[in-house]
């Protein structure tokens, strides 16, 4: 599942190019991690350990992409002290997961006719203000998700829900996206901030 809500921001291309560079340069120190917007909502009893874990999943989800989607979960699950358990009888917890991706909105250099300013030769050999045909450049910003939800499987009880996004401009290719992500949504369990988080996380080395 995945936002679709297109937005359009005003901004001329040196913005446009000073936001990529400041992605790239700005954060050099950085190159093998992304923040994750965060948010997590938890009724996870006090004292009671993470224990068992299996996955349940929606008849729209019986894909072999799944598979990809819930191995990522596993190891944030596993690292949160949670164990995998032999089957849904076997489980303490039954676990849901979900993951998108989609353009989230749009970046928009726009430059609209009948005059603007433009370096260009205009008739008489010289450089200066002149006719400009008017158009526009989009970058896409595209979001990528993922989502848990934990609930008892004995009383159908949702202990845990948490979101995890991140967002980047001009690219789609996001599925070596999933672990970190799923990783970020795990962030603070089983008592996490109130609100929104920003959540700094690695990114895998043979992606």
């Amino acid at each position: 599942m995945h936002s679709s809500t297109a937005f359009a921001r005003p901004a001329t291309f040196l913005r446009i190019l000073a936001f990529m560079l400041l992605a790239v340069f700005g954060g050099c120190a950085h190159l093998n991690t992304i923040n994750a917007e965060v948010s997590s909502f938890s009724r996870w009893p006090a004292g009671r350990a993470p224990g068992k874990f299996a996955f349940e999943r929606l008849p729209s989800q019986q894909t072999p992409e799944q598979d990809t989607v819930e191995a990522a979960a596993r190891s944030a699950l596993e690292a949160a002290g949670f164990k995998s358990a032999a089957g849904p009888a076997d489980a303490d917890v039954l676990v849901q997961v979900t993951s998108g991706s989609g353009v989230s909105g749009v970046i928009r250099d726009t430059r609209d006719g009948p005059f603007w300013y433009g370096g260009g030769v205009y008739g008489r050999g010289f450089w200066g203000p002149g006719f400009g045909l008017g158009f526009h450049y989009d970058t896409p910003v595209y979001e990528f998700r993922v989502d848990l939800v934990l609930r008892d499987r004995r009383s159908n009880e949702i202990l845990y829900e948490t979101h995890a996004r991140h967002e980047r401009v001009g690219s789609a290719l996001g599925s070596y996206l999933l672990q970190p992500l799923a990783k970020a949504s795990m962030d603070g369990f089983p008592s996490p901030p109130a609100g929104g988080r920003s959540v700094g996380v690695l990114l895998p080395t043979d992606r």
